[in-house]
Order: C-alpha cells, then structure tokens, then sequence
C-alpha cells in the first residue's frame, strides 16, 4: 500500500513555487503531478493540475504507531486528504469534514435529518434527496459503501 498527501486537486495554475519547494525536500520520485511521477520541467500554467506527494509505503508487517507520524506529516503540508492506493485501487481519506474530490466543506448532520422529510418534495423524492424523500443531508451518508436505499429497506414490510 502506497500513501500520498494530496496538495492540489485540480487547480489551474504553474505551481512554479509548490513544485520547487517540493522538489527541496522531496525526491522526483516521491512527487506525483497529474498521475505520473514528475519529470522536473514547469507545468503548463493553462491547465489544472494535480499534486501528491508519496508518504510511505507499507508492507504487512508496518506497524500501527507508524499512521499517527503519516497523518502529522500530511498535515504539515497543509493537507488534510490521503490517498491510499493498493494495487489499482485507490481510496482517498480525510481527518476534516470535507469532500475528498472537490474539497467543499460538509455541514454537520444530525440524528434529526433522518427523521425529517425532504423539504423540496415533501416526502415524495426527487434529485435533491436521491429518490428517498428524506432530509438531502441524511439521504446523502454512505455506510461501509452503501447508501440508504429505502426500497430494499422497507420491502419486507411491504410483503407482510
């Protein structure tokens, strides 16, 4: 498993400065620009880019006290997303309550929403709360992968 801080995501621009002071403290190997590891020359300030830099690579044996030191050193870089990749795969993580692609800020969700209804449909779903009829805050919350699916929910009720 492979660990990278990501530092910019999507965001146009040369990065002249990010990328030089990177290159100080990093090695071209660690720095990850655009999903490729970085050759050295300037980017195209015209196009968006994206910039990780690898933090660590584990094995089976890695021990646990080590994560604390990887989620610290990411911070420090002014990063609050890690991207973990095993293989092909590849599943980004947050110590903040943002969005892991475009870095928006999530309000906070309470008990509440997932007892009010919708206040767009009134209970009858639309876009907005994903066909639930709940609260769009609570219609959105994904579980180990999942989200709520009030179909396959109730229809055992349905059939008594």
């Amino acid at each position: 498993m492979e660990v990278y801080s990501q530092l910019v995501n999507n965001i146009i621009g040369s990065h002249k400065t990010l990328t030089t002071l990177l290159s100080e403290h990093f090695s071209k190997e660690d720095i990850h620009i655009d999903n490729k590891k970085w050759n050295g020359l300037d980017l195209n300030p015209n196009n968006p880019h994206k910039i990780l830099i690898k933090l660590a690579q584990f094995k089976k044996s890695t021990i646990v006290e080590n994560l604390r030191d990887i989620v610290e050193s990411s911070q420090m870089l002014g990063s609050n997303i890690l991207q973990l990749k095993v293989g092909k795969s590849i599943e980004k993580i947050t110590s903040e309550k943002t969005c892991v692609e475009c870095g928006a800020w999530l309000r906070d969700i309470e008990p509440k929403h997932f007892h009010m209804g919708c206040p767009f449909c009134k209970r009858k779903g639309c876009a907005k709360c994903n066909n639930t009829g709940l609260h769009p805050l609570s219609s959105s919350v994904y579980f180990s992968g999942l989200r709520i699916n009030l179909n396959k929910l109730f229809k055992p009720l349905f059939l008594l």
